[in-house]
């Protein structure tokens, strides 16, 4: 294509039968030579000179999916994308153009293709640095105060690993977390009420009641996923850490009964459950935490929905220490 004689430029398309576009491109090669460029032009009846502006070569043989697609030849991908020696493997791979920046390294043949890359190519194998001179400024100081201003130092760093002293009342020392176990019913529809009155508010009502039998499933959200609530900051994605089962409606689910092993994932052995709280739900607040690590554990329950019209009864219960009578009292 784009043959050019002393008068007139001419395109010329030439149909090569090969069984494969590495054969089409080396055939390609030689009638791209001067010498066969002169002695076709001048068999043709030409006269002067003869040169070649541009060509390119359509093969039907190129990928209908051409990234990552393997390739033997550049003709093997579609236009726009060459034969890559990335990713490193045993094969080579058709790749954007705009990746064939040091053929050395880039392309399988150690050239890139002008007529499906054109332009490309062109950055150098290594620069020279010592051109750069010693002007340019390698390392800069820089200071970072996150919890307060310069002027009052680094932060106190409170160990939270020791034990606090919590009391409930004078003299009665805290021992080990604070439970909180919740129990839960399912929720079904409400009976019908026999009153005509009532039974307006309840048309115009929610009608759905809290049942009789309990509910163990898992329910909730969990905060940090949701993007409503003040923990989320949109940097963790719930595969990571939630397989299909704890997954609801897209949402990873917030609280599991006593009886399922969160780390496991799977429902707890037998002889590890204890029977005064199967089916029921526990937090646990511990000891060390501080005033403002606790009221973040409570929005994280608020936010999940911890409680909601199935909760059938919250009890929190915790063990002290009376050293005085030597007593402990739950």
């Amino acid at each position: 294509s784009g043959l050019s004689g002393a008068t007139a430029p001419a395109r010329i398309t030439a149909k090569i039968l090969a069984e494969t576009t590495a054969e089409v491109a080396s055939f390609s090669e030689k009638l791209r030579a001067p010498t066969a460029l002169a002695s076709g032009f001048t068999a043709q009846g030409g006269t002067g000179s003869v040169s070649l502006s541009s060509w390119s070569i359509t093969s039907p043989g190129s990928r209908a999916t051409p990234r990552d697609h393997p390739c033997e030849n550049h003709y093997d991908c579609q236009q726009d994308h060459f034969c890559s020696t990335w990713p490193v493997t045993s094969l080579f791979s058709c790749q954007p153009c705009a990746q064939c920046a040091e053929p050395n390294y880039d392309s399988f043949d150690k050239r890139c293709p002008q007529d499906k890359c054109p332009g490309t190519g062109q950055v150098p194998p290594c620069v020279d640095s010592s051109k750069l001179g010693n002007t340019c400024q390698s390392r800069f100081p820089f200071e970072l105060w996150e919890f307060g201003p310069k002027s009052e130092g680094p932060p106190v760093i409170i160990d939270t690993s020791r034990t606090r002293v919590r009391t409930m009342t004078p003299n009665n020392r805290v021992v080990g977390a604070v439970q909180m176990t919740m129990r839960r019913r399912v929720v079904e529809a409400c009976p019908k009420p026999v009153h005509a009155e009532l039974q307006r508010y309840w048309n115009s009502s929610r009608q759905e009641c809290r049942g009789e039998m309990a509910d163990s499933t898992p329910f909730g959200a969990d905060a940090g996923l949701l993007t409503v609530s003040s923990f989320f900051d949109g940097k963790t994605a719930p595969s990571w850490y939630f397989n299909a089962s704890e997954i609801k409606d897209g949402k990873p689910l917030g609280f599991f009964p006593h009886e399922y092993d969160g780390v496991a994932r799977k429902m707890k052995d037998p002889s590890l459950i204890h029977p005064d709280v199967e089916g029921k739900f526990l937090i646990f607040f511990d000891q060390r935490v501080s005033g403002d690590h606790a009221r973040k554990m409570l929005a994280y329950l608020k936010d999940g929905k911890f409680l909601s019209e199935s909760t059938q009864e919250v009890v929190v219960s915790f063990v002290t220490y009376n050293a005085a009578h030597r007593i402990f009292a739950w």
